[in-house]
């Protein structure tokens, strides 16, 4: 056995000192070296085993794992990441041991949850193992009734569009709102929830995705992990317009007038919608009464209405934004 492993050390040497272009050496020597490698190993091989069939005493920490939890209660605090179990046994099974140590299913049925038993329990199965303490001892949870509430959903999706396209209405998301359970003093301050951020680039006609809701946490349960993303997109041309300012609401007897008394409209269009609005009236601007009665600057913003509805008009800028204004007194 010790010829053949010698014959092995040999070529991989010889293969190694080949590659690394190192000088030739005496067969007597390199003999001498391998075989004072061979020993140095074995040695060490049997210092291993010998040692790790003695008892030691180790601490390691261990998992902690949310196992079963009652349907009228939810957490309120998380629990912790992990405890420090302090083992005793034979090394080879402490070593497996710390390799891969068991995780702690904590269930949430009552306030107190006694650690050591439920490390106890859990290395039980592994041989010459004894649970010698636990930090900490016991683990008081923070307990209260569980709640849900319907919320809804936010998308955090960006859209990047190429060249003139656009939005051909608002995106839809299915469903817009989802059920969230947990703790009733954490769910009461919860007002809406958000998708996972994404971002969509070059974007030249509609499509439909599966966009994940933001993770809930170990404290939040979610009525679906993800909703639907639909979005219709159009190709847009821009135009202008200038419209003249109403005064709506007045009494017959008061005289406003506006300066100016026209406003320019910047908007843009959806190219197939383009020829067959042509030549109609999209737009109407207008500033109430009541906006006049209430300014203290001597500066109102008009208003914009579209006359075609499900037309798609966006409006991008007005000239001028504000108008100034002065009561005719007779």
């Amino acid at each position: 056995m010790f010829d053949a492993l010698k014959d092995k050390v040999k070529m991989v040497w010889d293969r190694f000192s080949k590659k690394a272009g190192w000088k030739e050496v005496s067969e007597v020597n390199k003999e001498k070296t391998i075989a004072f490698l061979i020993t140095i190993v074995l040695a060490f091989s049997l210092w291993i085993i010998v040692n790790l069939n003695r008892d030691y005493t180790l601490n390691i920490d261990i998992p902690v794992v949310l196992g079963q939890i009652t349907t009228d209660k939810a957490l309120a605090e998380e629990l912790p990441q992990q405890v420090t179990a302090s083992i005793s046994g034979e090394g080879w099974s402490l070593l497996n041991v710390y390799k891969n140590p068991p995780s702690v299913f904590v269930d949430v049925s009552e306030q107190e949850v006694n650690l050591f038993e439920q490390v106890r329990r859990q290395l039980s199965s592994i041989s010459n193992v004894t649970v010698q303490k636990v930090n900490p001892l016991t683990l008081q949870l923070n307990l209260e009734a569980r709640q849900s509430k319907k919320v809804p959903v936010v998308s955090n999706v960006q859209i990047n569009f190429s060249g003139q396209y656009d939005f051909l209405g608002s995106p839809h998301l299915s469903p817009d709102s989802i059920t969230v359970f947990g703790a009733a003093s954490i769910i009461e301050s919860i007002n809406q929830w958000p998708t996972d951020t994404v971002e969509f680039n070059d974007v030249e006609s509609g499509f439909t995705a599966n966009i994940a809701l933001k993770g809930a946490g170990p404290l939040l349960e979610l009525s679906e992990p993800a909703v639907g993303y639909q979005v219709e997109v159009a190709e847009y041309i821009g135009e202008k317009v200038k419209v003249p300012i109403e005064i709506r609401n007045a009494p017959t007897e008061s005289h406003i007038s506006l300066s100016p008394s026209s406003v320019v409209i910047d908007f843009k269009i959806p190219i197939d919608n383009y020829v067959t609005l042509s030549g109609q009236p999209l737009f109407e601007a207008y500033v109430t009464y009541n906006q006049v009665m209430q300014d203290t600057t001597g500066f109102v913003a008009p208003q914009i209405e579209i006359l075609v509805p499900g037309a798609q008009l966006q409006v991008t800028r007005l000239q001028p934004s504000q108008a100034s204004y002065f009561m005719i007194m007779e």
